[in-house]
């Protein structure tokens, strides 16, 4: 930024390494949701329910250029293959499959009168019950569906989320005509999409709370999936454009915050011993899985905070052995940031809501005398984070 103004941007290439300083007029963020942040079902960091790359870094850039951002600690999760963290499978309640636990009961119609037509948030929170009540494991079951149905659902909706899940139910040796499909809950994500309400604050016309800057999709609130990207992109794309346009020059920038971020952003790859950045990633998800994870408390969240920090003081001590695993490194920077908005927003929401999207263990009731509204997270002095709340019937600013 530059005089309160977003000036552009900085980067470098991931093969060559070369510094890149890009100068706009307008810029537009449009980087998808945030995912890395808890383990997945499968174990793997990058086998993710949504894109592995987005890993919130338009979240990240925003806060720190004076962004404001909303409801971090509203999350979103789906169901999954058990091992396998694949989208898609509302696919099948969509055919008609329903879901059932151990003992061969449908149970969604516990939770909401659609049964396993239920918001996605809510198949999760009861299949979470179900599991947590002792009566895991839980199946899809699609036994009953007719032929014709099985095949399209086989042939034509599974494999547009994920075209290897055929080949993972061949390997598993299932059989979904005459087999129970073991399911797991998903790593949770930051999201716009799918039916959060988290990320960047925009208007009607897609800017953000800092001059010059918009932001499009999942990264803003709200933006739902595909409806959401399209209208969103086409709206928010034009107004920058057209914005631009008015613009005569894009204007300066701060060489000495350049100069900073140089430096700092080379300095893992030119440190001559350290630990590598996926041991960082990793201790990463494991604190917040263990204190930010499905049921949160005031303890929890507290002691969560304090390891975030211990992690985030040790940063000086990850070493990059090319400018690929360097790409890895800024990617875990941001990552931690996020983890860090997500505790102190959930921190700050004394109330459970939205399903499984924010369970307090300390508060499980809804309050919407006192948190019908949005947790407004934004830059404050020192470079801390300002969590305060926002009422529904308010615009936040």
């Amino acid at each position: 930024t530059h005089r309160k103004k977003v000036a552009g941007a900085v980067g470098f290439n991931v093969r060559n390494g070369n510094f890149c300083i890009v100068r706009s007029k307008t810029t537009l963020l449009a980087t998808g949701d945030a995912v890395r942040l808890w383990p997945n079902a499968s174990g793997l960091p990058f086998n993710t329910w949504q894109s592995p790359f987005n890993n919130g870094a338009g979240h990240a850039m925003a806060f720190r250029a004076g962004a404001s951002l909303a409801n971090m600690e509203l999350t979103v999760n789906t169901l999954v293959p058990k091992g396998f963290s694949a989208a898609g499978l509302n696919a099948f309640m969509g055919m008609g499959a329903y879901l059932v636990n151990s003992l061969g009961e449908r149970y969604m119609q516990k939770v909401h009168p659609m049964a396993e037509g239920a918001p996605r948030y809510l198949l999760a929170l009861g299949t979470y019950r179900e599991m947590k009540g002792g009566r895991g494991p839980c199946y899809v079951d699609s036994r009953h569906l007719p032929k014709e149905a099985m095949h399209y659902l086989t042939t034509r909706l599974l494999p547009v989320d994920k075209d290897t899940f055929m080949i993972f139910c061949k390997q598993k040796g299932l059989n979904l005509e005459k087999d129970l499909l073991e399911i797991d809950i998903s790593e949770t994500q930051i999201a716009g999409i799918t039916g959060s309400v988290s990320g960047l604050v925009i208007d009607e016309e897609g800017k953000t709370t800092v001059d010059r800057l918009y932001a499009a999709g999942a990264c803003t609130v709200p933006s739902y999936a595909l409806s959401g990207a399209l209208a969103t992109g086409y709206t928010v794309g034009s107004e920058a454009a057209k914005v631009a346009l008015t613009i005569s020059d894009a204007g300066g920038y701060n060489k000495e915050d350049v100069e900073k971020e140089f430096r700092a952003v080379y300095a893992p790859v030119n440190r001559k011993e350290g630990l590598p950045c996926q041991r960082f990633e990793n201790k990463l998800r494991q604190i917040m899985a263990d204190y930010v994870g499905d049921i949160k408390t005031e303890k929890g969240l507290k002691t969560g905070l304090e390891k975030l920090k211990a992690l985030e003081e040790k940063r000086d001590e990850v070493k990059a052995e090319n400018f690929h695993e360097l790409m890895r490194v800024a990617e875990f920077r941001d990552l931690l940031l996020i983890g860090e908005l997500v505790a102190k927003a959930a921190l700050e929401r004394k109330e459970s809501r939205m399903g499984s999207a924010h369970i307090r263990g300390d508060y499980p009731a809804t309050d919407d005398e006192h948190f019908h509204g949005s947790m407004i997270l934004k830059k404050g002095r020192a470079n801390t984070i300002q969590v305060t709340f926002e009422p529904a019937n308010k615009t936040a600013q």
